[in-house]
């Protein structure tokens, strides 16, 4: 186990059974999940302990926290009693577009290709096929392989097919672009997308929300639709993203917020300001070697990675 250094968050997005297929390259079986927990546990705060040794800048290189992003099933199925089990209150950072079924296809799409696949490389080769044959495959053929090849390349956990993945995500297409490219390939492979039964297999709903929060952890803040650009919007576009989530979560469980973490690490000088406004306490971010400036850059390890 690598060095942590706190004060800082352990990160988790999926968790998944020993024996089962992860639903997503950056998931941790639950037996791995739990030895963390007892190799750390004496070192991990409550989230209400977390706040208030925040708030008195009072927190220090000993102290941890489990963090839990993007509202997923699998934290609630194999997480919680885990959580429980060692009597640990944690972080959740929901985002809630998901509740009026807006800007939800990102997951949908990761659902999608980690279930109908045997591995990552096969789905992209399939993907890759798919546009190439397409409008775009010009769009695809001026890319620089350079830069395709580099993309990402500091981060050792992506394979090479998921880098070229995430650099036309992220990068060629714009958001409403991919979008429609993602949904036509699901419909060419006749998936459903649009079927609830998907959907409530990756979210929980909002009234385990409330009980999650009922239980003694901390609902926070993730934006509202979980915008990887969101470092790229107006001030009163980024100040709808976390005001129209700020209401979101105190409407279902009655407390407001106070605590955030910014959505694929994504944030600018305005972020800060904004959460300040919403009397926010503190903020993580996704990574942990470059040391924190305030409550506001707070750093996590990634839990897969630790």
């Amino acid at each position: 186990m690598k060095k942590i250094i706190g004060p800082a968050g352990l990160m988790v997005h999926g968790i998944h059974k020993d024996d089962q297929k992860p639903l997503s390259q950056g998931s941790i079986t639950v037996r791995n999940f739990e030895k963390i927990i007892i190799k750390l546990k004496n070192r991990i705060l409550n989230a209400e302990e977390w706040i208030n040794k925040s708030k008195k800048n009072d927190l220090n290189k000993n102290d941890l926290c489990i963090t839990l992003d993007d509202n997923l099933r699998s934290q609630v199925k194999y997480g919680i009693p885990i959580l429980k089990k060692y009597n640990i209150k944690a972080f959740f950072f929901v985002y809630t577009s998901v509740y009026e079924k807006k800007n939800y296809e990102f997951e949908i799409f990761r659902y999608f290709y980690n279930s109908k696949y045997t591995s990552f490389e096969n789905f992209f080769n399939d993907f890759f096929n798919f546009l190439i044959g397409s409008n775009y495959k010009n769009k695809i053929n001026k890319v620089n392989k350079h830069i395709l090849d580099n993309y990402l390349n500091k981060y050792k956990f992506y394979s090479k097919a998921d880098r070229h993945f995430r650099y036309l995500r992220d990068e060629l297409f714009n958001s409403s672009e991919f979008k429609k490219i993602c949904n036509k390939f699901m419909k060419k492979k006749k998936f459903n997308y649009k079927s609830n039964k998907i959907f409530k297999k990756i979210w929980i709903t909002k009234q385990e929300i409330k009980k999650i929060s009922e239980n003694g952890h901390h609902i926070g803040l993730h934006s509202y639709t979980h915008n990887k650009n969101i470092f790229k919007m107006k001030y009163t576009n980024q100040m709808y993203q976390y005001k129209k989530n700020y209401n979101d979560i105190k409407k279902i469980t009655g407390i407001f917020p106070e605590s955030a973490s910014y959505p694929f690490n994504s944030h600018n000088k305005d972020s800060k300001l904004i959460l300040k406004k919403l009397n926010i306490n503190h903020v993580f971010l996704a990574r942990y070697k470059v040391p924190a400036k305030s409550s506001f850059e707070i750093n996590r390890y990634d839990i897969k990675e630790i």
